[in-house]
């Protein structure tokens, strides 16, 4: 089987993973052209005799021989459909190879293309995790920096899911705003001159550049797109709608990967960030609007409350297609995605730091000891901490498709007319004009009343 890796390649406990796109099958006769996709799980070292196997690359072209077998659909109602998952992909078959002489390297990717660069970014953000923090803590960074989970232990993947923060290990849209909130700060603070067009063309170069190095997926990619419309929207003297960018990003990762769409992680990506944008600016005027002057305590009780709604209207946008894909409910997700989320976002603007800093002798390690390793453990804490809460998420059944479609629909089609009414109302009558002089015989003086 002659093919190029199409995807990482991942550690999981006993073997790695990837995906192998196939260019030939040779089936000891002669060598046809053929063409698919393979998930190939290559088991350890250890498990393919002395010889160890050659270390293989997203980009790399490989010869492997073993065996095709269809992958493995649900056994109980409601379990977990693995030929169905592997399907939404476009795999509809496995390959494992037996022994170490079953993999050969033809050519390794270059690094002058995408997939090159990507893996060279990946491999050397690992490395440097792997070099300075212990084994747990360096699969939980790399989970938060690259999107890499096969490392991380099966009780701390299980308790993220329980929690309803399993997003914090997929580089989506909270990853990329943070990253860009700290750019346009720094940036800003630099004492050097530098025009708009600079600066968006850096930040979004550094962005794009932190989105191959997590594997360019549909989330990260959506967010990418939509931070690159929004940034450079004032260069042409416009203003970024976020819906828009919402539905530009979809069309363009549909055009690029149209089985994206059966992807749980691209359905739950915008059904999130659907939902937030249509709900949180009516539900925000309406609960605590911004006021002029508003003093330093309101401010951090908006905010606190703010970070406690988009949680709630998260739940709301992705609860449907958890339910569908995953069998899964979580009551405590909209508290513990508040700790949660602001620590994941220390850790990866720190995480990068160190990793950026890991070459220099003492700088390097003394970032990933001091701040790292005590936030890591305090993640985890705060995670399993979360789960272990009794009825902290419950196992439904999924819900039929017409149901959840209909949700949706439902969900966006109210939130037009709910935010019209709430943009006509007025919560707060104007002061009465002083000039405005009592009429009639009680004296009563007429203001301008609220009205909706």
């Amino acid at each position: 089987m002659l093919g190029t890796i199409a995807s990482d390649v991942e550690r999981r406990p006993g073997r790695r993973v990837f995906v192998l796109q196939v260019r030939a099958v040779h089936d000891y006769t002669a060598t046809r052209t053929a063409s698919g996709r393979l998930q190939v799980m290559l088991r350890e070292p250890r498990q393919l005799g002395t010889a160890r196997p050659p270390t293989l690359f997203h980009g790399d072209q490989v010869w492997l021989r073993g065996r095709l077998k269809a992958p493995r659909a649900a056994t109980n109602p409601g379990g977990f459909d693995y030929a169905a998952y592997l399907a939404r992909r476009g795999i509809f078959a496995t390959l494992t190879p037996r022994r170490a002489a079953d993999i050969r390297v033809v050519s390794h990717a270059s690094g002058l293309s995408l997939a090159g660069l990507a893996a060279r970014l990946r491999g050397a953000v690992q490395a440097a995790t792997a070099h300075h923090l212990s084994r747990d803590d360096a699969a939980l960074l790399d989970g938060l920096l690259l999107s890499i989970r096969g490392g991380i232990p099966a009780d701390l993947e299980d308790a993220f899911s329980r929690t309803g923060t399993v997003h914090v290990l997929s580089t989506s849209g909270l990853h990329l705003a943070v990253l860009a909130a700290f750019l346009i700060g720094l940036f800003q603070a630099l004492p050097v001159s530098h025009s708009a067009a600079i600066r968006a063309g850096a930040i979004l170069s550094l962005i794009w550049l932190f989105a191959l190095a997590a594997g360019a997926g549909p989330a990260v990619t959506r967010s990418a797109l939509m931070l690159s419309i929004v940034l450079a929207a004032p260069l042409a003297r416009r203003a970024a709608d976020p819906v828009n960018s919402l539905i530009v990003a979809a069309l363009l990762i549909l055009i690029a990967q149209p089985l994206a769409l059966y992807d749980a992680g691209t359905q739950l990506s915008f059904a999130a960030v659907g939902t937030l944008l249509a709900w949180m600016p009516p539900l925000e005027r309406l609960l605590y609007p911004w006021e002029p002057g508003m003093g330093w305590m309101h401010r951090w009780l908006r905010a606190a409350l703010l970070a406690l709604l988009v949680g709630v209207v998260a739940q709301a946008g992705s609860w449907p297609l958890v339910a569908l894909h995953f069998n899964l409910f979580s009551f405590v997700a909209p508290v513990a995605n508040l700790p949660i989320a602001a620590l994941t976002g220390l850790l990866l603007l720190g995480g990068l730091a160190a990793v950026v800093l890991s070459p220099l002798p003492f700088v390097g390690g003394l970032a990933f000891a001091v701040f790292l390793s005590p936030g890591l453990a305090l993640l985890r804490v705060l995670v399993l901490s979360f789960a272990a809460v009794p009825w902290a998420a419950l196992s439904v059944a999924s819900p039929p498709v017409a149901f959840v479609v209909l949700y949706y629909v439902l969900l966006w089609g109210v939130a037009p007319p709910v935010n019209r009414y709430v943009l006509r109302k007025t919560f707060f009558a104007p002061r009465a004009d002083p000039a405005v002089v009592a009429g009639g015989g009680g004296g009563r003086v007429e203001t301008a009343a609220s009205g909706s």
